[in-house]
């Protein structure tokens, strides 16, 4: 929770940073958010170090009790909460976690750092503070856990660029010479061993030579009135060290594995622009005039390049752009008009000063922010001389009202209130929609793929350089609901393609919700997948999640269709496909691993898990040129399929998105030579499947656990009843004490075979239920004692009648053969015959009985009811 908070804290002190203009306050606020987060982090590895510790005694307990002792342990039954995930993930405390918490704050202080630089002035004391918490909090400890892990240069990386952001801000505030920062910058690398050899250590050098520049930027410019240096210095101190930065960024470029490889050849073209730039005034720098169109020629080779190996559509579009511009700049202009829709750009306030928006004609929004209010006037004579483009400026809603009107445009949703837009959401950016209620519609937006992409649009932002688990807790919108009551009337489209309203008798009323929702599927591409399907299945059984569902097969991906909800899910997001035969001898299922896992609301399902019939045939032709079959599918797919169902969709799933289908082990087989064995996990019944380097338990909650993972496995029985005997269950612990996995009540026959296959496995096991032998005969023997007890006090109670029911439940009616009664409930003097032991019931049937034809022994009168 702690470490939740300081999370949020540093998002938002890092939103309002973004966002604040100079005014002291919400500076002094930011701050504050940043020092608080510190402290939670500095509380969070306390209560850390003390976790690690524990843990370290119970694995060296663990290694020291041998796993065929005598003792007797019994498995821990986890809870079922009310809530209850499909899956639940218990992250241990290990190494690793303490040296990320360290490396939390190490990230939180360059933010600091950050903060304080764009601010422009120092509070007292901070630099001393900063460097004494460092050293006696981070760096100390750093330094002992360490030791034994390979993560030395990471940690080294981040340390460097705490030392440039803090130069940087003493730098910004006047109480550092330029030459001095540029003496810390070069000290901070030459302490990291072999960045060279790292992307990371690479782009995160260009970063810092990129700030430099812009400090002597603002030095060449008089911006900063504590220094006076020699203009011609000055200029060949910043093409220096850009010509840095583009050496760095050039040896990122040829690590072609790297993801981010197309944002890097972005950067590479922004170094150049750079460095053209001192060819302007005031800077004339004679080698950049000189150098002027070879350096915006290489400008448009790396925006190119850029686009041409971006995956995101953003990047893509950004890097057109500015390939468009830098030809602009050389002297054509045609590049630029012909990617700038004539209706369609804006200037308007944006969180980081004003935002510049174009409308590309390839149906992406490219928004430019960082401008200046001064920017305005340039860039509307600049749209109206080279283009005769008018410059809107368009006002957003600051009423911060949730209702208002949507409005679907060429490329995004907007939401406008009062005929302003409040928000816009680029098509780009929704990854599905489904019709949540009645009125209700609910829009899924994309998720960075992989975890390399963390900051907005695809951008590396602020989480770059922080790591996966940095990068994993920015704040990020993954849904949006709208409700929309009443009806609407559809629009249709013209002959030039526009939408316009239809009037008249032959305007047809639909429900406001629905229509919304097929418009953004129509808009956003999620109900036709671009390209054609290459195969349907129909009416496919879904056990996870519940329900019937179309499958439909593409290219690149495949889409679920349900009468409520639709999926698109990419084959890039399968990482697992199991083809599981069910034991019952009539149905075959497929399970299939995904990650991210399929969100259903709040729910996630990190496994589908279809059911077909084994028997059941399909007849079916695939959708698909006979160059593309003989192509790139080629030994992979075939044109017709006349098979059973389950093996049908196992192997155009196997083609398309090239996954291996993996099959139950041929090294198990249960007593009923099945492969899969009958159990539960707490109240859920279904069948635990041995893999070959895995156990998978399905269908809910699906479960897979690696053999990787297993620290031990122990096979135990529940309780001591001779009925025990027929059962027992199995716990899996798993390493570094993440937590454990029972399945219980599995038939006794499969011991035998499971046994086997654990040892062929080499996975440790123990084996409990020898130990309870003697337990289990004393039980019997009881058992068999109360068995005979019981069978006198069935014959004696053969004419108890109602005596043997409920108390609570009184018959006024009934009457025994003798003539005594039954005291009644309300009666204070009343003594339950229910209430003692069987023998004491016998013995008090058989008095009755014997005294019951004397006359000595008269009826009691009954009580009057009486009413409250």
């Amino acid at each position: 929770m702690q470490t939740f908070s300081s999370q949020l804290l540093s998002s938002l002190a890092e939103g309002k940073s973004e966002s604040a203009s100079s005014n002291n306050d919400q500076a002094s606020e930011i701050y504050i958010q940043l020092q608080e987060a510190l402290e939670l982090l500095q509380s969070c590895l306390g209560i850390q170090e003390r976790q690690f510790s524990q843990n370290l005694e119970q694995v060296n307990q663990d290694l020291e009790t041998p796993l065929n002792g005598s003792q007797n342990t019994s498995p821990i039954s986890l809870k079922k909460s009310e809530n209850e995930m499909w899956a639940t993930v218990v992250e241990p405390t290990t190494q690793d976690t303490l040296l990320d918490t360290l490396i939390a704050q190490l990230q939180i202080l360059t933010s600091i750092c950050t903060h304080l630089s764009s601010t422009g002035h120092l509070y007292k004391g901070e630099i001393r503070w900063i460097k004494q918490y460092e050293q006696e909090f981070i760096e100390d400890k750093v330094t002992r856990y360490l030791q034994g892990t390979n993560r030395h240069g990471e940690i080294e990386l981040l340390k460097a660029n705490l030392s440039c952001q803090l130069a940087d801000a003493e730098f910004q505030a006047g109480r550092l010479d330029l030459h001095v920062y540029e003496h810390e910058l070069v000290t901070a690398f030459t302490r990291v061993f072999e960045y060279e050899a790292t992307f990371q250590g690479l782009c995160d050098r260009a970063d810092a030579e990129i700030a430099f520049n812009v400090a002597a930027q603002a030095v060449a410019q008089d911006a900063n009135p504590h220094y006076s240096e020699d203009s011609l210095k000055l200029n060949v101190l910043r093409w220096k060290h850009l010509t840095t930065a583009l050496e760095s960024l050039t040896a990122a470029a040829e690590m072609e594995s790297e993801p981010q490889v197309s944002q890097v050849h972005l950067r590479r073209g922004d170094c150049e622009m750079l460095r053209h730039r001192l060819a302007d005034p005031p800077s004339n720098y004679d080698l950049a005039r000189k150098s002027a169109k070879t350096l915006l020629t290489n400008a448009e080779i790396y925006y190119r390049g850029a686009a041409r190996l971006a995956s995101r559509v953003e990047i893509r579009l950004e890097a057109s752009v500015k390939e468009a511009v830098a030809a602009t700049i050389s002297g054509q202009t045609e590049k630029l008009a012909t990617i700038i829709s004539m209706d369609s750009n804006g200037w308007s306030r944006a969180a980081r000063g004003y935002e510049l928006k174009i409308l590309s004609r390839e149906s992406g929004i490219i928004q430019l922010d960082g401008f200046d209010l001064e920017d305005h006037d340039r860039a509307a004579k600049a749209f109206k001389v080279l283009y005769g483009i008018n410059l809107e400026t368009k006002e957003h809603a600051l009423k911060g009202w949730n209702w208002g009107k949507g409005e679907f445009g060429k490329t995004e949703l907007a939401f406008n209130v009062q005929n302003r837009p409040a928000f816009e959401i680029p098509y780009t950016e929704i990854s599905n929609t489904n019709l949540a209620g009645k009125n209700e519609v609910a829009v899924e937006f994309s998720l960075p793929a992989g975890g390399a992409e963390t900051g907005t649009n695809g951008h590396l932002g602020e989480a770059r350089s922080r790591g996966r688990k940095a990068g994993a807790a920015r704040d990020q919108l993954v849904e949006m609901r709208f409700y929309i009551p009443g009806t609407a009337t559809k629009k249709e489209k013209d002959e030039d393609g526009e939408e316009k309203s239809v009037d008249g008798s032959d305007a047809e009323e639909h429900n406001a919700a629905n229509l919304f929702y097929d418009t953004l599927m129509d808009k956003a591409e999620i109900g036709e997948v671009a390209g054609d399907t290459f195969a349907t299945f129909l009416d496919v059984l879904h056990l996870t999640p519940r329900g019937r569902f179309d499958v439909d097969m593409y290219e690149n991906s495949f889409r679920l269709r349900g009468k409520t909800y639709d999926y698109k899910i990419q084959y890039d997001h399968i990482k697992k496909f199991m083809l599981l035969p069910k034991p019952d001898d009539l149905h075959t299922l497929i399970t299939i691993g995904l990650d991210p896992p399929l969100r259903q609301g709040q729910t996630r399902y990190p496994f589908l898990v279809m059911q077909f019939k084994r028997e059941e045939e399909i007849f079916i032709d695939l959708n698909m040129t006979e160059e593309l079959l003989e192509g790139k599918y080629k030994g992979k797919l075939n044109a017709h399929y006349e098979q059973p169902q389950h093996s049908v969709v196992a192997q155009v799933f196997r083609g398309l998105s090239g996954k291996k289908v993996v099959t139950p082990s041929k090294d198990f087989v249960s007593h009923h030579q099945q492969s899969g064995v009958k159990c539960s996990i707490k109240a859920n019944e279904g069948h635990l499947y041995c893999l070959d380097k895995s156990f998978m338990f399905v269908p809910k909650p699906a479960t897979y656990i690696s053999f990787d993972n297993i620290a031990t496995i122990v096979m135990s029985r529940v309780g001591g009843a001779v009925s025990a005997s027929r059962t027992f269950d199995i716990t899996i612990t798993t390493k570094n004490g993440t937590g454990e996995h029972q399945f219980s009540n599995i038939n006794r026959e499969e011991q035998k075979p499971l046994e086997e296959f654990f040892q062929v496995k080499g996975l440790k096991t123990k084996n409990e239920m020898l130990d309870d032998s003697s337990a289990l005969i004393a039980a019997a023997l009881k058992d068999a004692d109360m068995a005979s007890s019981d069978e006198e006090v069935v014959a004696a109670r053969a004419d108890r009648g109602s005596a043997d029911e409920d108390e609570e439940s009184v018959d006024e009616d009934f009457r025994t053969d003798s003539e005594s009664d039954v005291a009644e409930e309300y009666d204070s003097a009343h003594e339950s015959s229910g209430s003692g032991s069987d023998e004491e019931m016998v013995d008090g049937d058989a008095d009755g009985a014997a005294e019951s034809d004397s006359p000595e022994n008269e009826r009691p009168k009954k009580k009057t009811k009486t009413g409250k």
